[in-house]
């Protein structure tokens, strides 16, 4: 997610931004994963950065692009609940995640060297279910009610909106046969 240069470091170390994932079918069952990386976000465990262009400092660095992005604004995030998917990706979505530990501000977000998610917005009332069982957050769908909650219902990758559902049946079944 483009969010600018590093303008400071931040005067806190815990914030909350915006961002998108993708839903992504693992060994281990359901996950949220990195849109660009193949980075896989664990339940219960905050994701930790590393500099994936100069690992001799920790991320994040103020005069590199690395750490956990999170935009100020969620429509900053919106463009990336499209995109490439890999098979293992059902879907894609937006929330909210809490960078903690160093984190610095950047011209329209910031970066962080921990992150988890805070809250997360799905099309699919299934997945909705799935996320909040895994990782323990609230999950709501475009239908809810939502003080903070900017949803879009457009599908990842060009498919129909219900492809999620279908993708994750499919994904499901071929596990439990093998």
């Amino acid at each position: 997610m483009n969010i600018g240069e590093g303008v400071r470091s931040a005067n806190r170390d815990r914030v909350v931004g915006w961002r998108a994932w993708t839903v992504i079918e693992t060994k281990d069952g359901v996950r949220l994963g990195s849109v660009i990386y193949d980075t896989v976000w664990q339940p219960t465990e905050q994701a930790i950065a590393v500099c994936h262009c100069d690992r001799s400092h920790d991320a994040p660095a103020i005069a590199c692009t690395c750490g956990f992005h999170a935009a100020w604004d969620p429509v900053d995030a919106l463009t990336y609940l499209h995109g490439r998917d890999e098979p293992r990706t059902l879907c894609r979505v937006l929330g909210e995640v809490r960078l903690s530990g160093p984190v610095v501000e950047t011209e329209g977000g910031y970066r962080g060297a921990a992150a988890y998610p805070l809250r997360l917005y799905a099309n699919d009332l299934e997945v909705v279910a799935t996320l909040e069982s895994i990782y323990g957050v609230p999950v709501r769908s475009p239908g809810c009610e939502s003080g903070f909650a900017t949803s879009s219902i457009a599908a990842s990758a060009g498919s129909s909106p219900s492809s999620c559902s279908a993708a994750r049946t499919l994904s499901w079944r071929t596990a439990a046969s093998g």
